[in-house]
């Protein structure tokens, strides 16, 4: 039976009628029942911080989505026609929200950091292929994954023969488990490019002296991917490698509007989001000196 995910839980105990108080120790309690003590000490601290700042508004708009949960459907029938998890030994398609990390959660970093959410396999190697169309040649380039999560793409651009590939992930909890992944993967694939995982703020990570592949699918909010852009700017001012942005989904606005990149390619792929007639978007940029 699937567990009842923690915004379920947060969203049924709030809106019975009852104070916060008596909320909270209701959601404490079927939160250790079901997810343990580290998790429930991030949610309960959590709460109580965004309720007294915001209200409860915010969280139950979340939590009763309908966009959210059509699209999460969506992926799970992906997931299970494809199977990747079940053919490679790997578990790289839960869905993790920051609050259902066992480990100490900021109220920042639930405002600013995305859940982790798999990738669609075919629209991560669609893009990968269309770099080689392009004339890209994997091996003078570095695949980065910003917000690499359980290692999913990590372990799909491996396929291919980047010079190096890198997963930054700012949680300790999935960068062990992307680890475990890592391990799995390559034990059938020992020739695949060598894969590391930094545990790290994307906006704190040094990013190499090499020709870069970053893939990114909105790790963060608008802040953030705001000081990303600004990094990749300055990094741009003192390098004269080459850095090839690949999005899923919505492009930073900071990138769009900026000097020192250029859209080279847009399209949508096979894979669907919300419904059969709704596909991903994915666009490419490259770097300008």
């Amino acid at each position: 039976m699937k567990r009842k995910g923690v915004y379920e839980i947060i969203a049924y105990e709030l809106q019975k009628n009852r104070d916060v108080n008596e909320s909270l120790r209701e959601i404490s309690e079927r939160l250790v029942i079901t997810y343990g003590r580290a998790v429930e000490r991030n949610v309960i601290a959590v709460l109580r911080v965004l309720i007294s700042s915001q209200g409860c508004s915010d969280i139950l708009k979340y939590a009763e989505d309908t966009t959210r949960q059509s699209f999460d459907a969506v992926t799970a029938h992906r997931e299970g026609e494809e199977r990747f998890d079940d053919i490679n030994g790997t578990e790289t398609s839960t869905i993790y929200e920051q609050l259902e990390l066992a480990e100490t959660i900021s109220v920042e970093r639930v405002t600013e950091c995305s859940r982790y959410h798999p990738s669609p396999i075919r629209s991560v190697r669609c893009s990968l292929d269309k770099l080689k169309a392009k004339g890209i040649t994997y091996q003078d380039y570095v695949f980065i994954d910003i917000g690499s999560g359980l290692g999913r793409n990590l372990l799909i651009a491996s396929d291919y023969t980047f010079k190096m590939v890198i997963g930054v992930e700012i949680s300790a909890y999935l960068c062990q488990k992307a680890r475990i992944n890592i391990t799995k993967y390559r034990s059938r694939r020992p020739d695949n490019a060598p894969i590391e995982v930094r545990c790290v703020n994307a906006l704190d990570y040094n990013l190499p002296a090499e020709n870069m592949v970053l893939y990114v699918w909105e790790p963060f909010g608008r802040k953030s991917a705001d000081e990303f852009c600004s990094k990749l700017k300055v990094y741009l001012s003192l390098h004269k490698t080459k850095i090839i942005l690949i999005f899923l989904g919505g492009a930073f606005a900071g990138i769009k509007n900026s000097k020192k990149f250029k859209l080279v390619d847009m399209f949508e792929t096979e894979d669907n989001t919300v419904s059969k007639d709704k596909h991903f978007l994915m666009s490419v940029f490259e770097s300008v000196h």
